[in-house]
């Protein structure tokens, strides 16, 4: 399991319990920190997530992994040779 998943996991429940104070206290600053960082942490655990499931398909199929790999190395250098 990614590093990442378990980061974004523990950012989300603290901007979610960040969020909820500044709702209870009334403060728009706090709630909207909050609310920030709950997005944030979501952000990362999805990203922890996609590297997980790029890692395992490496694992499961690793002629297309570099097959694909590749491909997307010679699609960006011809963009870039473009320019």
């Amino acid at each position: 399991m990614d590093e990442n998943r378990v980061k974004g996991a523990g950012s989300r429940v603290i901007g979610r319990i960040e969020g909820a104070a500044g709702a209870l206290g009334g403060s728009a600053r706090t709630e909207l920190r909050g609310r920030a960082r709950e997005a944030a942490g979501e952000v990362q655990q999805t990203y922890g997530a996609a590297i997980d499931a790029v890692r395992g398909f490496a694992v499961e199929q690793p002629i297309t992994a570099l097959l694909a790999a590749a491909g997307v190395g010679f699609l960006v250098g011809l963009f870039a040779a473009r320019r």
